[in-house]
């Protein structure tokens, strides 16, 4: 039996569509409250920091931290995740994050400069 392009195309979309449906339906666990929670209804927040102006051409942009918030809907803690956590609850918390980060519910900055308070901006 031969397997035309069309046919291999079709399944293709297929299996990305079950994907995406996965995608939508993970859950997250609170490190802090144990409860789980679908990404759908989480906020995450991405943390800026702005890179002052320095010589001729270099700095004045802003830079992302690393850092992810996630502000949990049933103990409303805001829990902090970045890269190589060691903390028990915490483990791979960062990478499904990142890779999950457009399956959040609101998605949002938090920009901090000078030394100032921080300003969060969603959606």
């Amino acid at each position: 039996m031969r397997v035309t392009e069309e046919q291999l195309d079709k399944q293709i979309e297929e299996l990305k569509a079950q994907r995406e449906e996965l995608r939508k339906n993970k859950t997250w666990q609170c490190p802090k409250c144990k409860k789980r929670t679908k990404i759908d209804k989480l906020g995450l927040l991405t943390d800026q920091y702005y890179v002052e102006p320095y010589s001729c051409t270099g700095g004045d942009y802003w830079k992302d931290s690393g850092e992810f918030f996630i502000s949990c809907p049933k103990c409303e803690r805001e829990i902090r995740l970045y890269k190589n956590q060691t903390a028990e609850g915490y483990d791979k918390a960062y990478d499904v994050a990142k890779e999950y980060r457009w399956y959040f519910g609101r998605k949002g900055e938090r920009f901090a400069s000078y030394g100032r308070k921080t300003e969060d901006k969603w959606e």
